[in-house]
């Protein structure tokens, strides 16, 4: 009989493991999604990985569909108890609602800090999705600078800070936090 066959290639799950290392380090995720396929674009282990997490959820690409799926997938999340942001990191169109949330959330993680009596510091945030659903562009807005290299296509992902992440990683994790850097 034939051995059977591994069907879960190594250096995915050695990008998991690193994946699961680098969250272990922050504070907040922004799980940015293509509004064109929400659910496609979404890993399924992403909650079981955010578990205790701050998390915003944000569709980016809002451009590219109606606003009637807009309003639909607006209800489809909320009827899950999501809050959902919808942003085009292109034009910067939903970026500065996204950015007050984000504040909130960095707020609140440092009054939580507080009340167990630790010092406040920069909350670490990290902003994690498929390639191409547009996390460099995203972080260049939230930032309101040229932070991350953001280009059109494959090849756009460079290093977190020239640490030596592994490639696989930096399709998912985009200079948020890394120690090494």
């Amino acid at each position: 009989m034939a051995p059977p066959i591994q069907w879960y290639p190594g250096h995915v799950a050695k990008a998991e493991r690193a994946l699961k290392e680098h969250l272990q380090r922050v504070d907040a995720v922004i799980e940015l999604r293509d509004a064109r396929i929400p659910l496609a674009s979404a890993h399924p282990q992403m909650a079981q990985w955010l578990a205790g997490k701050a998390r915003l959820l944000v569709l980016n690409r809002v451009d590219s569909i109606s606003s009637g799926d807009r309003r639909e997938w607006q209800d489809w999340f909320r009827q899950r108890g999501e809050v959902v942001y919808f942003t085009n990191a292109q034009d910067g169109t939903g970026v500065a609602n996204l950015l007050k949330a984000a504040q909130a959330v960095g707020e609140q993680i440092t009054a939580r800090r507080q009340a167990r009596g630790m010092l406040p510091r920069p909350v670490r945030a990290v902003t994690l999705g498929f390639p191409n659903v547009g996390k460099s562009a995203l972080i260049n807005r939230l930032l309101r600078r040229r932070a991350v290299e953001s280009a059109n296509g494959r090849g756009s992902r460079g290093n977190c800070g020239g640490c030596g992440c592994p490639r696989r990683l930096n399709c998912w994790i985009r200079r948020g936090f890394c120690r090494r850097c």
